[in-house]
C-alpha cells in the first residue's frame, strides 16, 4: 500500500508539473525592433489554464545569450503575467530567460527579440576601413581545389599527399548496392569516398527509368550520421555523412561507431586548433568531392542540383554554396535550416558564437580564433554566387546555433534571391517552415530549366545600371527605341513597362564584384520586343536613358519564372 502511495504522490506530481508552463509574448508579434526602441515582454506561468500564484520566477535579459544586462526576480502570487522591457543600442538579439522553481525540476523558457537583424555583422568586424570583414587573407587559397579535381584510380593516387595536392585528386566512389533502399522504381547504394585520412560516406538513391534527373544534396546534422536516403522516383538524391566510419557495418550499430570517434573528445573538437587536421576539414574536402562527383553522374542533371540540411546540415549548405569559387559544388538552390559553424568571434561582441563554439574550447586563445575562420560558415556565404537562391530559417529562442550568428552569415550573402525566415519564440529545432522550403526546394528543381539562368542574368542586368557604364562607357543605341526614359513614358502607357524593384546597395570586397559596389538605387525599365520573339534578345532601358539590347537565349516562358521573383513582366507590342 505504501508503494503504492508512492507512485500515485509522484504521478500527480509528474501530472502537475506537466501541466505547468512559461508562455511569453512580444508586443511586435514579429519580433523585430528598432535600436533603442523598447521591447515588450509579457511572462505568463500558467499552471492548466491557469496563471500559477505561488513560488517565484526569475529572469534574465542578455545579447544574445552571452553578456548579461539585467537581472530580476518576481514573486508570482503579486505579478503573473508580469512584463519585461529592454531595449538594444546596436544591431543584435535581445534575448530573454525566465526561470521557474517547480517540481522535480525547474522550468525554464528562453525567449528573443530581434534589434535591426540586418545590421548584424561577424564578430570581429572592424569599423575603420582596415577590416570590413574577418576573412583570412589566404582563406580562398587554403580551400582552393582548383578549377577541377582529376579522376585518378586508387592505385595511381599520389603517395604522400600534401595539403595543396589533396583537392587536385580523387577516386571514384565504390558504390555497394543496399535492397532496403531499391524497389521496382528507385535504386540505392551506400558510397565511399577515398579521401587522405580515410574514407568518407553517405547513401545515394536513383531513379531507374531513364533520363536525367535534378538532384537534392543533403547532410546530416550532429550526431552519428544518416544510415539512408529518400527513395523519389524523381529525384537522385545524396546524403552525405561528415565521418569516417562506415555507417552501414554488418553486427555494428552507427551509434556504435559515433561512440567510438567520440572516445577522448567530441569529434568537433579534434585536432583543433590545426586547420588541416580539424576533423570538419576532412569532411568538407570528402563531399566536395561527393557533390563534384555527383553533377558529373550520367542520370544527373548539373544544372538542377539543390541543397537542404538542418545544424550542422545547414552549415554545409553555405560552406558548398560559397566553396563554388572553385567550380566545385554546382549547387543551383540552398535551404538552411537553424544553420550552425557561424560566426565564431561572435563572443567578441558579445553575444554568443555559433555551434560547436570552438573558440570557448580553448579559452578564446590567438590560435583557435586563427583557426576558426577558416570553418566560420560566415566566411563561405560571402562566395555564394549572385544567382543562386539561398532560403535560411532561424529561430530567435536558439541557444545552439544563436540567432545573431545566423543573421551574421545571412548578411554576408550576396544572392540577389535569399530570403531569412525568422520564427519567433523557436529554439534548435525543426518547425514546418523547413519542410515547407524542402517542398520549394523540389518544386523549384522540377520546374527550373536552362531558362530561369537566363532570368537570373536579366535580373542582375536590371539592378546594375552602372555597370554597362563601367564596362563600356556607354550603351549602345537601338534603332526605333526612346533614346531617353522621358521619351520611353511619352511614347507609350504604364502598363506597357516592367518596373524592376529597388534594391539595397551590395558592399562586398571582392574586386570582381566593383561592378556592384557602385550600383545606385535607380529603377530599371525592361521592356521586350514581341512575347513571340523575346526568345532571342531583349532590350533594356535604362535610367540614365541608354537603351541596351542584350541576347537571351532560351527564354520562352519568361513571364512564367519572372513570378517565381514576384516580378510583374509588361509586354511592349508593336
Amino acid at each position: 500500500m505504501k508503494t503504492f502511495l508512492t507512485c500515485l504522490l509522484t504521478f500527480m506530481a509528474a501530472v502537475a508539473v506537466a501541466q505547468t508552463k512559461i508562455t511569453v509574448t512580444l508586443d511586435h508579434a514579429d519580433a523585430m525592433y528598432k535600436c533603442n526602441e523598447q521591447a515588450v515582454f509579457t511572462v505568463t506561468v500558467l499552471n492548466g489554464d491557469q496563471p500559477h500564484k505561488e513560488g517565484k520566477a526569475s529572469f534574465r535579459l542578455s545579447n544574445d545569450g552571452l553578456t548579461t544586462l539585467s537581472t530580476k526576480e518576481v514573486d508570482l502570487a503579486a505579478e503573473n503575467p508580469f512584463t519585461v522591457t529592454g531595449t538594444m543600442d546596436k544591431p543584435g538579439i535581445l534575448s530573454l530567460d525566465v526561470d521557474v522553481a517547480a517540481q522535480p525540476k525547474r522550468l525554464h523558457k528562453v525567449f528573443g527579440a530581434a534589434f535591426e537583424p540586418f545590421k548584424i555583422e561577424p564578430g570581429g568586424t572592424r569599423f575603420d576601413f582596415e577590416t570590413y570583414h574577418p576573412l583570412p587573407k589566404d582563406f580562398k587559397e587554403f580551400w582552393n581545389m582548383g578549377n577541377r579535381f582529376e579522376i585518378v584510380p586508387p592505385e595511381k593516387l599520389p603517395d604522400n599527399l600534401k595539403r595543396e595536392r589533396v583537392y587536385k585528386y580523387y577516386t571514384e566512389p565504390q558504390l555497394t548496392p543496399l535492397p532496403r533502399l531499391t524497389n521496382d522504381k528507385v535504386e540505392g547504394y551506400k558510397v565511399s569516398f577515398q579521401i587522405p585520412s580515410g574514407h568518407i560516406y553517405g547513401f545515394l538513391t536513383i531513379p531507374k527509368a531513364p533520363g536525367k534527373y535534378p538532384a537534392i544534396v543533403s547532410v546530416p546534422g550532429a550526431g552519428p550520421g544518416a544510415t539512408s536516403a529518400p527513395m523519389l522516383e524523381d529525384f537522385v538524391y545524396l546524403v552525405m555523412n561528415v565521418h569516417t566510419y562506415d555507417p552501414d557495418i554488418p553486427g555494428k550499430t552507427i551509434n556504435d561507431s559515433y561512440k567510438e570517434v567520440n572516445e577522448g573528445g567530441m569529434y568537433m573538437y579534434k585536432n583543433i586548433p590545426d586547420r588541416e587536421k580539424t576533423y570538419f576539414h576532412h569532411s568538407i574536402i570528402g563531399i566536395c568531392q561527393a557533390v563534384r562527383w555527383l553533377s558529373c553522374h550520367d542520370k544527373v542533371d548539373s544544372k538542377r542540383i539543390g541543397y537542404h540540411g538542418s545544424s550542422q546540415g545547414g552549415a554545409f549548405g553555405l560552406i558548398l554554396g560559397g566553396i563554388e569559387f572553385n567550380n566545385v559544388s554546382n549547387l543551383c538552390a540552398i535551404v538552411c535550416n537553424v544553420p550552425a559553424l557561424c560566426d565564431h568571434l561572435g563572443y567578441k561582441e558579445g553575444r554568443l558564437a555559433g555551434w560547436p563554439q570552438f573558440c570557448r574550447q580553448m579559452n578564446n586563445s590567438p590560435e583557435i580564433e586563427a583557426m576558426a575562420l577558416y570553418y566560420d560558415a560566415a566566411n563561405f556565404a560571402r562566395f555564394i554566387p549572385h544567382h543562386v537562391p539561398v532560403h535560411v530559417i532561424v529561430g530567435l529562442a536558439d541557444r545552439t546555433c544563436s540567432p545573431s550568428s545566423v543573421y551574421a552569415a545571412y548578411n554576408q550573402i550576396p544572392s540577389l534571391d535569399k530570403k531569412i525566415i525568422s520564427e519567433v519564440g523557436m529554439g534548435h529545432e525543426v518547425w514546418p517552415s523547413y519542410h515547407k522550403e524542402i517542398a520549394w526546394l523540389k518544386d523549384y528543381l522540377k520546374t527550373k530549366d536552362y531558362i530561369e539562368d537566363c532570368i537570373n542574368k536579366l535580373k542582375m542586368l536590371a539592378l546594375a545600371t552602372n555597370m554597362f557604364l563601367a564596362d563600356n562607357n556607354k550603351f549602345p543605341d537601338t534603332e526605333n527605341w526612346p533614346k531617353t526614359l522621358n521619351d520611353a513614358f511619352i511614347n507609350s502607357d504604364d502598363e506597357n513597362f516592367f518596373k524592376c524593384p529597388n534594391g539595397e546597395p551590395y558592399h562586398y570586397n571582392r574586386p570582381a564584384d566593383s561592378m556592384w559596389q557602385v550600383r545606385d538605387h535607380s529603377s530599371t525599365i525592361l521592356f521586350f520586343e514581341d512575347f513571340d520573339n523575346h526568345d532571342n534578345k531583349v532590350n533594356i532601358a535604362f535610367t540614365d536613358g541608354h537603351v541596351m539590347t542584350y541576347p537571351i537565349d532560351n527564354c520562352k516562358n519568361i513571364e512564367e519564372l519572372a513570378k517565381h521573383y514576384n516580378l510583374i513582366i509588361k509586354v511592349k507590342t508593336k
